[in-house]
């Protein structure tokens, strides 16, 4: 019996120390409630969806430089050192070596300043690595390049944050971000950062119909998935021709001569590095409504009309961006985008042209012929008339008001 606790005691001395020092560290206990701020520690200008989470982060999050800021409680000290890393299981020292199949990478270097202050971490420095091979053993901050998304990315991706009080690569301490109750309810258990950088496909079958004062942007819904709305962004244009998007999708074509092909300035392209009809912003494979027309670029401010849902196949134009109406007989130029969960602009899609003009449904040939019974203009959203139907009844109706004013 005495051998036994002995050699307790002696697994004890060797094994206690390592097991009391990864407990050691101050205790660290992260907030699932995170405030997404923009660079100068305001509120940023971007435009989220209703819902999205503050564990969420869009192209544009990560383009404008925004950042997270993340509650915290722990205690200060100088024994050991604070780091933030991105990843999976970053408590083993094997990931955040730096070396081949690597899986985590430092977020945040440096010990807090003031006990249980919130910790602001960069979305950039949070989706630079995701897809990178081996991942960085220090931290050096990302840029707008970060923002390019992966082409292997077809729908958005989790990154744990651990946070880690460190004895050289001993950990003393550590905690994961904890989930939010909106993803536990979606069977995340584990929390983390879900970033989407890339837009959904452009719509096809654009057309407009036309009426007074006003047009009807009209598209064949997207099948992909991730579409939540459309945007259809336009702006006067006199000189405006439609044009297709090339098959390129980055900034110039890939590999293809679409000579046949007529873009937005009215030319051919000739080769595979000629310009594409959809410029790309901030990176290749995420096309943000920005087009060549002339050097003009669709931007955010140009929205002129929205449908709020996937299936949604048209939008009623009445004015410009500015509050401006539609004129009649003056040109617009329009394109319709559409947008994910995320809110994240997808590739602009064709330029097609419209021009607003006066229609004549049943009650104004009715009085212009001579009618005076009461009734209400009808007509439908692209302005043609709903009683086509009885266009015969009402023709005759038409006519024989001319008859008899005639013989009066």
């Amino acid at each position: 019996m005495r051998a036994v606790i002995a050699m307790s005691l002696m697994i004890g001395a060797v094994f206690l120390p390592k097991v009391a020092l990864a407990q050691d560290g101050p205790k660290i206990t992260p907030s699932n409630v995170i405030t997404r701020l923009g660079p100068d520690g305001k509120e940023p200008k971007n435009d989220h969806p209703e819902g999205l989470q503050g564990t969420s982060i869009n192209y544009e999050d990560c383009i404008q430089d925004n950042v997270l800021r993340i509650g915290i409680q722990t205690t200060l000290t100088s024994s050991y050192s604070f780091e933030v890393w991105a990843g999976t299981n970053c408590t083993d020292t094997t990931a955040r070596s730096g070396a081949s199949g690597s899986t985590c990478w430092p977020v945040r270097i440096g010990n807090p300043t003031q006990a249980n202050a919130p910790m602001d971490i960069r979305v950039q420095d949070i989706v630079a690595h995701y897809y990178d091979t081996t991942k960085p053993a220090t931290y050096s901050a990302a840029g707008p390049d970060a923002c390019s998304p992966d082409t292997a990315a077809t729908s958005s991706v989790t990154v744990q944050l651990t946070f880690l009080w460190l004895s050289g690569t001993t950990v003393g301490n550590s905690a994961l971000l904890p989930p939010t109750a909106a993803q536990t309810a979606a069977g995340n258990t584990t929390g983390g950062i879900e970033f989407d950088l890339l837009g959904p496909a452009a719509p096809g079958g654009t057309s407009v119909g036309i009426d007074n004062t006003r047009l009807v942007a009209r598209w064949t819904p997207t099948t992909d998935q991730d579409t939540r709305a459309y945007r259809v962004y336009c702006r006067r244009n006199d000189a405006c021709a439609p044009s297709v998007v090339d098959a390129g999708s980055d900034a110039t074509d890939t590999g293809v001569a679409d000579s046949a092909v007529v873009d937005d300035t009215g030319i051919g392209d000739t080769g595979a590095s000629a310009q594409s009809d959809a410029l790309s912003f901030g990176g290749d494979m995420h096309l943000f409504a920005a087009l060549d027309g002339g050097g003009y670029e669709f931007t955010g401010a140009d929205v002129c009309g929205r449908a709020d849902s996937i299936s949604s196949s048209e939008a009623i134009i009445t004015g410009l961006p500015d509050g401006t109406p539609l004129e009649n007989y003056k040109t617009y130029e329009l394109s319709v985008v559409s947008v994910d969960r995320f809110g994240n602009l997808g590739e602009a899609g064709s330029i097609f042209c419209g021009t607003p003009s006066r229609t004549t449904d049943f009650w104004d040939a009715y009085r212009q012929a001579g009618g005076d019974a009461g009734g209400c203009s009808t007509s439908d959203s692209a302005g043609g008339s709903l009683l086509a139907i009885a266009f015969v009844p009402i023709a005759m109706m038409v006519g024989r008001i001319r008859r008899k004013r005639n013989r009066a």
